[in-house]
């Protein structure tokens, strides 16, 4: 089982003070990273609202900030963001009303021996990607996200999911404030070591406008049999800072290659064959059988092969549910698989010296390849080519190579 935890706990916060008065200027402290690790030693370009902007001064962009900080502890490349406020230490402020529609893209390349695999957090993100053909190269694309806090000193300085039943005793079950933020953490794997299921699932995104949530995987397509599926648990008071019933929502990407590496078919295929389910306090709800008047269990799903499947949970109500993506039998969807090996045996093809290889489907109706198998989920034939490449990324030979599935 993988778990990756994101949660509001930690605050964002620099080094120095911020001083002011009603006859001199506010004098503050450069933005820098300090709990959220240390500043990125690559240099990173900000793009807002699509146009790229350069910093007035270090992790400062006209009205507001921005900080790429690396936490070695967590593996995390960590992108935090808001209004720059004088005021506040180091100028990090929180973003506005008027802010939640400002669109935020940052740019960098991951510090040497480090892949970056998955991102989550606190952000409306619209685009993440990694680019093996510029040195794995980070871009991700984001908007503020509202969602309601709850402050340590609220809930007895308890772990997350305690501090959340523990706000229900200690502040009325009510949020500390309601807050707008960018606090997104992108996962890597280091010197050839990371989650398994997360270098399987690499390039997928998620978020939620909860306090906090925690992802776990166990994809059947790696031959997972307990709980096969990936779930969101997600936490938060009942009630917003103002009284009111507080909601929250979940967006989660998976790219094609994670669908097809964790449950054994693309999303075209997979997404009659998923089921979505709810639960909380100990009962489990099937989503699909939802009704419009079922706060929390409606979702939406997109599928396409091009890209992946995205699946949205615009209303979740609290304090702590889970949400599951399954298959309906718990199982992987593919019939059979042929590792990357195999393909390059049956080529009978060498790999050049320092170079490489890929497997490449040429039957997407019967069978899919992934950077580490060939996953067969239709009777029929399964064309794949197997194409070499040397050390330059130049290509040196390719052969297809069919398959028959029973």
């Amino acid at each position: 089982m993988r778990k990756c935890v994101v949660s509001a706990v930690v605050a964002v916060a620099s080094l120095g003070l911020a001083v002011s008065s009603s006859s001199i200027p506010p004098v503050h402290a450069t933005v820098a990273c300090t709990n959220g690790g240390t500043a990125l030693t690559n240099p990173y370009t900000v793009a807002i609202d699509g146009v790229l902007t350069a910093p007035t001064e270090p992790g400062r962009y006209g009205d507001y900030w921005l900080l790429v900080c690396r936490d070695t502890s967590n593996r995390d490349y960590n992108v935090f963001g808001g209004r720059y406020d004088a005021n506040t230490s180091g100028g990090q402020g929180r973003f506005v009303t008027a802010d939640l529609n400002k669109q935020f893209t940052v740019s960098f390349l991951p510090e040497p021996g480090t892949t970056p695999l998955v991102a989550q957090g606190h952000g409306v993100m619209s685009a993440f990607t990694i680019d093996v053909n510029d040195s794995n190269r980070v871009t991700l694309t984001t908007k503020p996200i509202s969602y309601s806090d709850i402050y340590g000193n609220d809930c007895g300085n308890a772990a997350p999911a305690d501090c959340v039943l523990n706000v229900k005793t200690n502040h009325g079950d009510r949020a500390s404030a309601d807050n707008i933020e960018i606090r997104v953490s992108i996962r890597y794997g280091e010197n050839g070591t990371a989650e398994d299921d997360f270098v399987t699932l690499q390039g997928m995104s998620w978020s939620s406008s909860a306090y906090y949530f925690w992802m776990r995987t166990s994809c059947p397509a790696k031959g997972a049999t307990s709980n096969a599926a990936i779930s969101f648990e997600v936490g938060g008071p009942h009630l917003k800072f103002d009284g009111t019933q507080n909601f929250g929502n979940i967006t989660v990407f998976i790219p094609t290659s994670g669908v097809v590496g964790c449950f054994g078919a693309p999303p075209s295929i997979a997404l009659s064959s998923l089921t979505f389910s709810r639960t909380e306090n100990g009962t489990t709800v099937d989503a699909t059988t939802g009704t419009a008047t079922d706060v929390g269990l409606q979702y939406t799903v997109t599928a396409d092969d091009a890209t992946g499947l995205t699946i949205v949970v615009p209303q979740v109500t609290f304090s702590k549910p889970t949400y599951g993506v399954r298959t309906k039998t718990g199982k992987s969807l593919s019939r059979k698989t042929f590792t990357k090996a195999n393909m390059l045996s049956l080529s009978r093809l060498k790999k050049p010296a320092g170079g490489t290889y890929k497997l490449v489907s040429k039957s997407t109706k019967t069978c899919a390849a992934t950077s580490a198998k060939v996953f067969a989920y239709k009777k029929g034939t399964c064309k794949v080519a197997v194409v070499t490449y040397n050390k330059s990324g130049k290509k040196v030979a390719s052969k297809t190579i069919a398959l028959t599935v029973r």
